[in-house]
């Protein structure tokens, strides 16, 4: 699974910032190493103590995370949370990975474009695109995106906190639909987990209860649950 089966649908992908300037995502490739954990917006993710498991590795934000903890990274993939932060109504993280125009939004941050490429003739399923992420992401929902970001940076292992799967969020219960997401949340980690184990980066879903049975599954029990 490569994104050379796209056959050019994917575009380039690039940065923008402040003053017009344009730097292709390519610079980010291999930036990291070490453990990183991925904030999902399930239920669970308001049980961590964020503060604490920030002390021990960097902390990746994702959708309205931002609630419970600032980080410096951020992902989404829905204008509604890009238009929270151009309206002021949700802080700017440093930098903001997206797969929606930055330049007509006008993000008051450094905003990372990665063109989305949608199922068609050529592209009959999505793949996973984590080591290729220069040439476009295939990924339907920011857990995706956030895990495809976290491995072009470079980071193993990767810690998932948050990734439920149960269609509900944090702050607004019942936000998805269960029975549907579930299924197509598991099928598409499943084909990422094949990518991953192959270039040898470990997942470990932290989440617990989660619906979400692709990866490693790993729950550290005690009350304070910071510690991984």
């Amino acid at each position: 699974m490569n994104c050379e089966e796209c056959r050019g649908a994917c575009c380039e992908t690039i940065i923008t910032g402040g003053g017009g300037q344009r730097v292709n995502i390519a610079d980010f490739r291999g930036t990291q190493s070490g453990p990183v954990a991925l904030l999902g917006n399930g239920p669970s993710l308001s049980g961590w103590d964020l503060s604490a498991l920030a002390e021990r590795m960097p902390l990746f934000g994702i959708n309205r995370s931002w609630k419970i903890i600032e980080t410096p990274w951020r992902c989404y993939v829905d204008e509604y949370h890009h238009e929270d932060i151009r309206l002021g109504r949700a802080p700017a993280p440093e930098i903001a990975f997206t797969v929606r125009d930055p330049n007509r939004l006008e993000l008051p941050c450094l905003t990372v474009e990665v063109p989305w490429t949608p199922i068609t003739q050529e592209t009959p399923k999505r793949r996973f695109c984590g080591a290729e992420l220069d040439r476009g992401s295939f990924g339907p929902f920011a857990g995706y995106f956030a895990l495809e970001i976290a491995r072009w940076m470079g980071f193993n292992p990767i810690y998932l906190l948050g990734y439920d799967g149960d269609g509900g969020h944090f702050d607004e219960p019942g936000f998805h639909r269960p029975e549907f997401e579930t299924r197509t949340w598991n099928e598409l980690f499943r084909e990422a987990r094949t990518c991953l184990d192959r270039d040898g980066v470990r997942v470990v879903n932290c989440s617990p209860s989660s619906a979400i049975d692709a990866f490693e599954f790993v729950v550290d029990t005690e009350p304070d649950r910071g510690r991984l």
